[in-house]
C-alpha cells in the first residue's frame, strides 16, 4: 500500500540559491566534510528509513581519507520511503524542490533555481526532473549557503524484481550490482550501496570516470 501523501502543500513560486563554493575547498576542508556527514547522519536517522549515500561522497567515506574534496551531498531513497523521509526533512526545514537551471557565475560560485514540488507530484511522475532538498524558512527570494547540507541532491530509487531502476538517470542496475549494502558509521539507516552499481553510470563524466577509477571499477 502507498504511503499516505501528506508531506506539503503545493507552492507556488522558485527560489534561487547562490552556492559559495569556495568556502568549501579552504581551511580544514577534510573536517568540514566530516561534520556535514554527521548531519547527514542526524536528519537520516530521524527519519526512520533506509536512505542510501551515492555520488563521489557515498565512495570517500569508504577510505580512511578523503581523496578529493566534495562540493555535494547525493542521497537516494526508494519511492515507497520518499513521503516518511520527507517529513522529517521539512521538520528540519527543507523543501523539496526540482531544479530548473543553473549555472557558475565564478570558479567557485554557482547560481541555482529550483520550483518547489509536492511528494504528490514526485510519487506520480518519478522522473519529472533532477530533484533537490533546500534548506530555506523563504518561500521565495534568494538563498546564499553556507553548508554542502544547505542543498541535498536527492536520487529516486524503486526495486523491480532483478533489478533497481535509478529515476532521472534513464537507468537500471541488476540487484545484484546494487545490493547488498552496508550500514553507515555511527547511522543505524544511512546506508552505502554496492559500489559496482557505479560502473553503470554514464563514464563521460569527468568526476565519475575519476570515481570509477578510485573504485577499481574504469574499464
Amino acid at each position: 500500500m502507498m504511503p499516505k501523501q501528506e508531506f506539503t502543500p503545493s507552492r507556488t513560486g522558485s527560489v534561487s540559491v547562490v552556492r559559495m563554493r569556495h568556502r568549501w575547498r579552504m581551511g580544514d576542508w577534510r573536517g568540514d566534510l566530516s561534520r556535514d556527514l554527521s548531519k547527514v547522519v542526524d536528519l537520516v536517522d530521524g527519519a526512520g528509513v533506509h536512505v542510501y549515500l551515492v555520488g563521489g561522497l557515498g565512495l570517500a567515506v569508504r577510505s580512511d581519507d578523503f581523496y578529493r574534496n566534495h562540493a555535494d551531498v547525493d542521497l537516494a531513497v526508494f519511492l515507497p520511503e520518499l513521503p516518511q523521509f520527507l517529513q522529517r526533512l521539512a521538520g528540519a526545514g527543507y523543501r523539496l524542490c526540482a531544479a530548473t537551471a543553473g549555472f557558475p557565475i565564478s570558479p567557485w560560485h554557482r547560481v541555482d533555481r529550483f520550483r518547489p514540488v509536492t511528494v504528490g507530484e514526485v510519487m506520480s511522475d518519478p522522473d519529472g526532473g533532477c530533484l533537490r532538498l533546500v534548506r530555506s524558512d523563504a518561500e521565495t527570494g534568494v538563498l546564499f549557503t553556507s553548508r554542502r547540507t544547505d542543498v541535498i541532491d536527492l536520487l529516486l530509487l524503486s526495486d523491480r524484481a532483478e533489478r533497481i531502476v535509478l529515476h532521472g538517470y534513464d537507468c537500471e542496475v541488476p540487484r545484484t550490482d546494487f545490493f547488498p549494502d552496508h550500514p553507515m558509521a555511527n547511522s543505524s539507516y544511512l546506508r552505502l550501496p554496492n559500489l559496482r552499481y557505479k560502473a553503470h553510470l554514464p563514464i563521460s563524466w569527468p568526476r565519475q570516470r575519476q570515481d570509477l577509477a578510485v573504485a577499481g571499477l574504469a574499464s
